[in-house]
């Protein structure tokens, strides 16, 4: 699952770098703040749409194969965008970049429950996501660095993120594995048909993605404005802002951790989620406030404990009652439909609000209050701890 991970992360990381490296794009293009902002949501348009359906279609087929081919294709479109010389060109390729995203987290779900009993759920999509949380981290932080070491090339930089996208694509077909025991095999044989509608009869799941949507407007419009915001309203350096935007990945990933030790029961779980709706929109209206580089330290630190809640909204789709294995995939695309539903409206509507109002201050500031929305899933997680009671 780890190495599963890193392969994932690789299409993620360029799909959330582009933060960083939309100045050098809007400079070559000519681009306005809204197309900027439909740029950086082009891949999550399309796991907003195909995530659900995709879900449906391919959960029929070996994890391990799904994971080989969209892996590989990732690969050639990551490619694809460095050679770009039309802005259509690049914007399509990064939309088909997102479809192999949607096309692949199926087979993360059939692989967790073919290695792993439903009490270790928490802990997988807590290490799971603190893998991915790292390689954010990373990229982020290494993302201004590789674009100075290539010049202030974009082009170059995403050739570079291409070849270590194909590294662990290699690795995967050597080292991926399926484990399909007796037990699996049996809960396969009960769910041969994928019904969705009993998937999305689940208010839980409703619930659980609309704090997903919420806190990712958010997040997604910081991550493709905020550098261009410090460096304009603060004249604060890119290489700061990437520390900030990469910094609480690493502490969300550790939170995430603690959290998958200490949330033993749904009820606690309720009282995370009720608790990071507060943390998470006053630590991003701090860090647009400030340039003090101690306040926005606080702030970050802040951001990534907030961000601990997500492997706990990941785990619902596991314990939804009366699921079925190849049903789960369903449920938690359908989750992953509105995290990549709010990771695009987040660029694209602070971006045409930037074109209306000219004010970044009061736009960063409105998107960031959407992340209230988590409040709202800590009703999704009691109702979790009445039907177990019940």
């Amino acid at each position: 699952m780890a190495l599963w991970m890193c392969t994932h992360s690789t299409g993620w990381v360029v799909v959330l770098s582009i933060g960083i490296l939309l100045p050098s794009i809007a400079a070559e293009f000519h681009l306005s703040y809204g197309m900027q902002g439909l740029l950086a949501s082009g891949p999550l348009w399309a796991n907003t749409i195909l995530y659900l359906p995709l879900s449906i279609w391919l959960v029929r087929y070996s994890p391990r194969l799904l994971t080989t081919i969209t892996i590989v294709l990732g690969t050639l479109f990551v490619l694809l965008q460095a050679s770009s010389s039309l802005f259509i060109v690049l914007l399509i390729s990064r939309f088909a970049l997102g479809i192999t995203l949607a096309a692949r987290e199926p087979a993360r779900m059939l692989l967790m429950q073919q290695w792993f009993h439903s009490r270790e759920f928490l802990w997988v999509n807590s290490i799971t996501v603190c893998v991915l949380s790292f390689a954010f981290f990373g990229a982020t932080l290494a993302t201004p660095y590789v674009l100075t070491f290539f010049g202030d090339d974009w082009r170059s930089t995403l050739y570079f993120f291409g070849g270590l996208t194909g590294g662990l694509a290699i690795l995967w077909v050597i080292l991926g594995r399926e484990r399909k025991t007796h037990q699996y095999l049996s809960y396969i044989a009960q769910s041969s048909t994928v019904n969705w509608q009993n998937v999305l009869r689940h208010k839980e799941l409703w619930l659980a993605a609309l704090g997903l949507l919420g806190t990712n407007i958010s997040a997604s419009t910081f991550i493709a404005f905020y550098p261009t915001f410090m460096l304009e309203r603060y004249d604060f350096p890119l290489k700061y802002s990437a520390f900030i935007l990469s910094a609480n990945w690493l502490v969300c990933g550790l939170a995430g951790l603690i959290v998958a030790r200490l949330a033993t029961n749904w009820t606690s779980r309720s009282r995370i989620l009720y608790t990071c709706g507060l943390i998470l929109p006053s630590s991003y209206l701090l860090l647009i406030f400030t340039d003090s580089l101690p306040l926005l330290f606080v702030a970050l630190i802040a951001n990534g404990i907030g961000w601990c809640f997500f492997p706990i909204l990941l785990t619902i789709t596991l314990h939804l009652p009366g699921i079925h294995v190849k049903e789960v995939p369903v449920a938690h695309a359908f989750l992953f439909a509105s995290v990549s539903f709010g990771l695009a409206m987040g660029p694209l509507l602070a971006g045409f609000a930037l074109d209306t109002l000219g004010n970044p201050l009061v736009v960063l500031g409105i998107m960031s209050l959407a992340s209230l929305s988590v409040i709202g899933s800590g009703i999704s997680a009691r109702i979790l701890t009445e039907t177990a009671i019940s």
